[in-house]
């Protein structure tokens, strides 16, 4: 298995945490500062590009498609997640192993967070969803191909992550692998999501995104793989053992509480679209 890791990052990226001799897998630096001020050692290529993550990735894999065609996975995490070179390669050898289009790391307890759907169970190896955030999607071959041109849709990425599984519509695991956290250093919206002197926030790109493909989604877990090997798939099985290893933040109050049921027992397959979607995309 080939990995390729396409971090795009400014000058206080933490990539160095995580890309030396003990990496398996290429790293490629989309660069958006003035001075690069990294060590390059282990690393592919520097790509430099001006404006947000998903201009400067969109234009990456645009116009370098020799550098990044050849390999299996390919993984784009925003600059500010803390892990390691081991934790990493176990992340992408069980995205193979349990045959993963589309999935990431879970967070740690600990972690600045937007979606508590993505916060680890930790008696879990993986949970499968129906939802992977912008912050740190690993993408297969496959549904790479298929997604990557949506990296334009908007500046901010706010809403991709609610296309993706559209386009691959739903055939093939989608989801969060507990069994590898990693840290989300700061407060969501710190950087300012990229988008410099758009009038458009993350949150009107959003909407305009769901509206263009009128998109209906909500966010759930449908089934799940125990540490003990055992295979979850009932609804109320699934929902008492992420009770056992949730975060507490998701059981302080009645309102997290529900919002925790609710990802179990009311996850929305449905999936609201324009019928030319594909013709949109340009996807087969």
């Amino acid at each position: 298995m080939k990995t390729l890791v396409v971090v795009r990052c400014g000058d206080q990226s933490l990539h160095s945490e995580w890309v030396n001799e003990l990496s398996n897998f290429d790293v490629v630096l989309s660069y958006f500062g003035n001075d690069l001020p990294y060590n390059l050692d282990h690393i592919k290529f520097v790509h430099h590009f001006k404006g947000s993550k998903w201009q400067g990735l969109y234009d990456f894999f645009l116009n370098y498609p020799d550098i990044w065609e050849e390999y299996d996975y390919i993984w784009v995490p925003d600059d500010d997640l803390s892990t390691t070179a081991e934790n990493l390669n176990l992340f992408f050898n069980l995205c193979q192993k349990y045959q993963f289009i589309l999935a990431q790391p879970a967070l740690t307890k600990n972690s600045y967070f937007s979606h508590p759907l993505l916060l680890q169970v930790s008696n879990f190896i993986y949970r499968e969803t129906n939802f992977v955030e912008v912050m740190a999607p690993c993408f297969s071959k496959s549904a790479f191909d298929k997604c990557w041109k949506t990296f334009s849709e908007n500046k901010s990425g706010w809403g991709l992550d609610a296309l993706w599984p559209i386009i691959l519509e739903n055939k093939g695991v989608i989801g969060i692998i507990d069994e590898t956290p990693i840290f989300h250093t700061r407060p969501v919206g710190i950087a300012g999501h990229g988008l410099g002197d758009n009038k458009d926030s993350p949150y009107t790109e959003e909407k305009k995104l769901l509206k263009k493909y009128k998109i209906s989604i909500k966010n759930g877990c449908f089934s799940g793989l125990l540490k003990n090997g055992n295979i979850l798939t009932d609804k109320e099985i699934i929902f008492n053992e992420v009770v056992k290893g949730v975060s507490p933040i998701r059981l302080k109050d009645v309102m997290a509480f529900n919002r925790l049921y609710n990802e179990i027992f009311h996850p929305n397959y449905s999936i609201y679209i324009r019928p030319r979607w594909k013709k949109i995309l340009g996807v087969k």
